[in-house]
């Protein structure tokens, strides 16, 4: 096991403008040995207005998904169906640390909405014993279970014959990640993917 010490690379400070540092200063925040100036500079956090909407918490207006992320809508349909007809509902999460805890997000959440375990359950596939992904078998153990949405966190390849076979089983499927290859898929999946936000995103 390599034991060496990691060692993080990151820009070099410079000498910043004293107008923000008097504007960070009015928000009482120690600076760390200036690192916090530096880390806020860095990102392009460095008007007063950003500085209050990245620091100060009572400043922050809620923006409704729906009015930023169009791409988004049919899938908050389709979960606003399933929540309302109690259907039964599988996360199908991947390996990895950002998608276990994407799929724990998920679980968290929806679990307020649906009965754990009962209406909403999880599946994290091991790499060792299984594939990751979907197919057929799985897809038909999750018809027999009752399942009639799967939620996908992580799965970024989908195969028009998989996702066929769960829509004549009556499941649809909704996919969640980043740079997802839909492959021309849309009129069969529902796609939430961080990476058709525009550049300016807040």
């Amino acid at each position: 096991m390599d034991t060496r010490q990691i060692k993080w690379e990151s820009p070099p400070f410079i000498d910043l403008p004293s107008s923000f540092i008097n504007d960070l200063n009015s928000f009482n925040i120690s600076s760390l040995g200036n690192f916090i100036p530096q880390l806020l500079w860095n990102r392009n956090i460095r008007t007063l207005d950003q500085l209050k909407n990245f620091l100060d918490f009572s400043s922050y207006e809620s923006i409704s998904i729906l009015e930023i992320w169009n791409e988004a809508i049919p899938s908050i349909h389709r979960l606003k169906t399933a929540i309302e007809n109690k259907e039964k509902v599988m996360i199908c999460g991947r390996e990895g640390i950002n998608n276990i805890i994407g799929t724990s997000l998920l679980w968290e959440g929806l679990g307020n909405f649906l009965i754990p375990y009962i209406q909403i359950n999880y599946y994290i596939p091991s790499y060792s014993t299984k594939c990751h992904g979907f197919n057929n078998a799985m897809i038909r153990q999750l018809a027999i279970e009752g399942v009639s949405l799967i939620i996908s966190c992580g799965v970024k390849d989908f195969n028009l014959q998989d996702i066929t076979y769960a829509k004549s089983l009556g499941i649809d499927i909704i996919a969640i990640g980043r740079n997802i290859n839909i492959n021309n898929l849309h009129d069969t999946l529902y796609t939430i993917d961080s990476c058709s936000l525009s550049k300016n995103h807040p």
